[in-house]
């Protein structure tokens, strides 16, 4: 697998992809199990969890679920095995016992680390991965999400309101970044797929719909506004990328790895 790092910077104080749907077999039955809503993207699926149920504040800014607190798995059909991908939205506390969960579900852990700084509560982003039959694999997702519903039920951390009021020129930023926006829940979001790289793990493609993207996500209003996102990169790319991020006058936060093999 070639080296890929992500760079995620902030600012003051992750996607969109171009491409027809095409909406695998099994699609149903995962968003009924899982009950979650999904989407499909030429043969691959995607399953987001929205973290409704945590209050995160950084500079003032509310840190929603479309600023980049979703949890999600993703998964990408091989013939009669599938390939899954994921990221876990935790709480500091709730890292071991998570952590222990996915294993014994049967998911591999393929990364752990931050993606912002000086938030609050602190939040740990937990990756991971898997192989076998999307019925498995859905199975061992249901047994992963359940454990964390159960966790938070026992902190009495509820569910509530996510969408933010939107005061931004989302024209004028889709003019300054030669890209088309996606408004969620009030945030202005980018993506941008990395298509002159052709990235695979264990022998498999990795690509947008799975993570492989840049992406960037903004609130606020044209005079006050906030930015978080990540850059995807090559090993040898990265020094340049986090001196452009810098001398732009954005805020690293964190560059690392987010698969193994």
């Amino acid at each position: 697998m070639r080296h890929v790092f992500l760079v995620f910077p902030l600012l003051f104080c992750a996607c969109v992809t171009v491409g027809g749907p095409k909406r695998p077999s099994g699609a149903d039955a995962v968003e009924a199990l899982l009950k979650a809503r999904g989407e499909a993207f030429s043969g691959e699926f995607k399953v987001s969890v929205p973290q409704t149920e945590l209050r995160v504040w950084l500079d003032g800014f509310s840190i929603t679920p479309a600023m980049g607190l979703p949890t999600w798995l993703a998964f990408s059909p091989q013939g009669r095995v599938a390939t899954a991908r994921g990221v876990v939205v935790l709480l500091e506390s709730e890292v071991g016992p998570i952590q222990r969960a996915a294993l014994a579900a049967g998911f591999s852990v393929t990364a752990l680390h931050n993606h912002f700084l000086r938030e609050a509560p602190k939040i740990v982003f937990m990756h991971i991965g898997g192989r076998g039959s999307v019925d498995e694999l859905t199975d061992q997702a249901k047994r992963l999400l359940g454990a964390i519903t159960e966790l938070r039920r026992g902190k009495g951390l509820q569910s509530g309101p996510t969408h933010l009021v939107n005061g931004l020129d989302g024209p004028a930023l889709e003019n300054i970044l030669g890209v088309k926006a996606k408004i969620v829940e009030g945030v202005v979001k980018f993506g941008i797929e990395r298509l002159d790289v052709e990235l695979t793990d264990h022998g498999y493609p990795v690509d947008a719909m799975i993570g492989f993207n840049t992406s960037m996500a903004f609130q606020g209003t044209m005079k006050k506004a906030a930015v978080a996102g990540a850059f995807a990169m090559l090993e040898g790319e990265a020094e340049g990328v986090v001196r452009a991020l810098t001398d732009g006058g954005l805020e690293v936060v964190g560059m690392h790895n987010e698969m193994v093999g």
